[in-house]
């Protein structure tokens, strides 16, 4: 460790570093990002530390909350003052034990007043005392991301306190709950440390319209309630994730380019909310059979709020929703392949509504439908890998092609006037077209003319 922090760090007295970075050192890992704290002079010893390592120096915060940022090539050291007149006070305010030890620069001999190093070798990660979630209610969620994040397990005391405790998460501001739940969910197999959060409360008070889901049974079809579902097919969204290979070369490379760390979290994140608007929607028929009638529909109302509260972005918003709203429709073209009722056009008619989010939707309702089986389906996986392949090799090659006929043709040819009919006959012609039923300009307009006939809209032979 010593010849590690060497390179950024001189000996300089009543300076420490602490929290993540110290933890992360133990662990073999590389942090990038190290926190100091200094006892009685934070500016000079950022300033020694910038000189030491040629970092360039910035004062951010307000008077009472001086940091200094030193930005390095491939690491960013922040300096600040320490949180008491000795280190000890300032450990015995940090959150977790793994979290709380510190690395004194001039001596090297690290302070644990906590028993962090036990607990790093027990994989365990324990409160410093249940003030912790008092004094900052975002530790609770990030006991369950350090647990996820390190493969630890959380002390059985700690899991009590954030059960007890849990309520308070809503004071904390949306957009730092946002960011917890986002890192945690960039881990694989995270959806065991969630089901911890609602076994715990924790993620109902998060999320309350989730709640209802727990306990929420289904049809026959399924064999959990609502949550442990959503929660399964966050499990099986990973599995996707790591085996992507599996799919078609030419189809992996074009998936992979799309799933970068935040689409992932992104898709998790819809997975989670997928069914949340079946508790809403529950009806049970003459025959004893439960249905969901319009689900995603209730669902899409539903986790408005949600986007609201956690300060989500408009692209992240509008993603997550697209997901809720659309996450059935693979499974209806799937029925209809099964029923040979599928035809061109309503694989088009897909792809035009889904549009560059059709990768998405598919992966999904394979997740979807693996969680709903616990297990893969194999004709389901082959007609998901059919369409993404369809989409990515004929679909996109053909929308990029010039339409065949435009408004402007509409009135030239027909005498047509603007008006909302234009878009049903656009539409129409569009399907025809991205479904390879006509390829020419002269077939579009023979079609614009049957319809406008059809309708009682056009005059003469």
């Amino acid at each position: 460790m010593k010849h590690t922090l060497q390179q950024y760090f001189p000996a300089l007295k009543d300076a420490y570093l602490v929290g993540g970075c110290v933890r992360d050192l133990f662990l073999d890992r590389s942090p990038t990002d190290f926190d100091m704290v200094v006892l009685k002079d934070p500016e000079g010893a950022a300033k020694t530390i910038s000189a030491h390592t040629h970092g360039h120096l910035i004062r951010l915060g307000k008077p009472g909350f001086i940091l200094y940022r030193i930005i390095l090539d491939h690491a960013v050291i922040d300096v600040q003052s320490a949180k008491g007149h000795t280190i000890e006070e300032d450990l015995r305010q940090r959150d977790f034990t793994i979290n709380a030890m510190a690395y004194p620069t001039a001596s090297g001999e690290v302070i644990d007043i906590h028993g962090g190093r036990t607990d790093l070798k027990n994989r365990i990660v324990r409160m410093t005392s249940e003030d912790v979630f008092k004094t900052d209610p975002v530790r609770l969620i990030r006991a369950h991301r350090l647990a996820a994040v390190l493969k630890f397990d959380i002390d059985p005391l700690t899991l009590t306190a954030i059960k007890k405790n849990s309520d308070k998460i809503r004071t904390s501001a949306g957009e730092r709950i946002r960011e917890e739940l986002f890192q945690m969910l960039r881990v694989d197999n995270v959806h065991t440390h969630l089901m911890d959060m609602a076994e715990s409360d924790l993620l109902f008070a998060i999320f309350p319209g989730l709640s209802s889901l727990k306990g929420c049974t289904q049809n026959r079809f399924h064999t959990e309630d609502v949550l442990a579902h959503n929660l399964s097919t966050i499990g099986y969204m990973d599995h996707i994730f790591a085996t992507l290979k599996g799919f078609q070369p030419n189809l992996f490379h074009r998936l992979a380019d799309r799933l970068d760390d935040h689409s992932r979290v992104l898709l998790k994140f819809s997975a989670l909310m997928h069914d949340i608007g079946k508790p809403s929607s529950k009806s049970i028929d003459e025959n004893g059979d439960t249905h969901f009638y319009g689900h995603e529909k209730v669902g899409v109302k539903i986790i408005g709020s949600v986007f609201g509260h956690l300060k989500l972005s408009n692209h992240d918003a509008r993603f997550i929703e697209h997901m809720v709203r659309n996450h059935l429709s693979p499974l209806q073209l799937f029925q209809s392949e099964k029923q040979r009722r599928l035809t061109p056009k309503g694989v088009a008619r897909f792809f035009m509504k889904n549009g560059e989010m059709t990768p998405f939707v598919l992966l999904h309702a394979l997740a979807d439908q693996m969680a709903k089986e616990k297990k893969e389906d194999h004709r389901y996986r082959h007609f998901i890998s059919k369409l993404l392949e369809d989409f990515f090799s004929r679909f996109k090659t053909i929308r990029h092609k010039p339409k065949l006929v435009s408004g402007n043709d509409l009135i030239r040819e027909f005498g047509l006037s603007p008006s909302p009919l234009f878009k049903t006959i656009l539409t129409r012609i569009e399907e025809k077209r991205l479904s390879e039923e006509i390829t020419t300009k002269a077939e579009a307009l023979s079609q614009v003319r049957q319809y406008l006939r059809s309708k009682d809209l056009l005059s003469g032979s």
